[in-house]
């Protein structure tokens, strides 16, 4: 007896009415096939929201988006000082118990025993110090993304074009900065492949076998910013 809450799926027809387009994944989450499924309360529901979704989305691109209260409470913090985001603080046992001292600008120490485990501390305007100030990084760090590509440098991109890169990187980096950033990345490529290769050997994706073609090339860039700029 077929399922009155399915439907075969038709590309050029597509679902009759009361059904929705559905697409059906196996074990491994591969797509199979698409079928079409009666429309009950969760998706009615799930289209509610979405639609509701995209309403409120619109309001706020439009010319007539009214502000909440607080984005008006919100004030913006005086020159030289940024906003901390707020947090919960938490507390211990031992602290509840004894409790610890708070000293004032004044100089008067006086003893606190908080009644909670925590409590949220709201946002404040704190002192631009050189840890908060916002900004671009000043030095390359080993595992961070982009430090090389908003130079454009990419390992699949012609010799000249990554020499040139690398070369406005050390501009700004320094060579033993950059130096140690393509040998790190070499490194943690070799990994990857060392994991991927012993998951799933030779039935694994043909790009796993082209990346030890792409930490060489980290290698070879590495090598020729030793050679061409002074103590890498």
């Amino acid at each position: 007896m077929p399922n009155p809450n399915t439907w075969p799926y038709n590309k050029e027809r597509g679902c009759p009415a009361g059904y929705v387009e559905t697409a059906q994944y196996n074990a491994l989450g591969r797509k199979r096939k698409t079928i079409c499924t009666k429309k009950g309360r969760v998706v009615v529901a799930i289209e509610k929201n979405r639609r509701n979704n995209v309403s409120k989305t619109r309001k706020k691109r439009g010319a007539f988006y009214i502000p909440s209260m607080h984005s008006l409470a919100k004030e913006a913090c005086p020159p030289g000082e940024i906003q901390r985001k707020g947090f919960k603080r938490k507390y211990s046992s031992a602290v509840r118990e004894k409790g610890y001292e708070v000293r004032r600008t004044s100089g008067q120490t006086y003893r606190v025993r908080p009644a909670r485990n925590e409590v949220y501390v709201a946002p404040s305007c704190v002192k631009l110090t050189g840890k908060s100030q916002p900004g671009v990084p000043s030095r390359v760090a080993p595992g961070r993304k982009g430090d090389l590509s908003q130079f454009g440098y990419s390992f699949n991109r012609d010799k000249n074009t990554r020499r040139r890169a690398l070369g406005k990187a050390v501009t700004k980096y320094g060579p033993l900065a950059v130096h140690r950033k393509l040998r790190v990345m070499s490194s943690k490529l070799g990994e990857k492949f060392e994991n991927l290769h012993r998951r799933f050997g030779s039935r694994g994706n043909p790009l796993i076998h082209k990346i030890p073609e792409i930490a060489e090339r980290f290698v070879e860039n590495a090598e020729w910013i030793k050679k061409t700029y002074p103590d890498p």
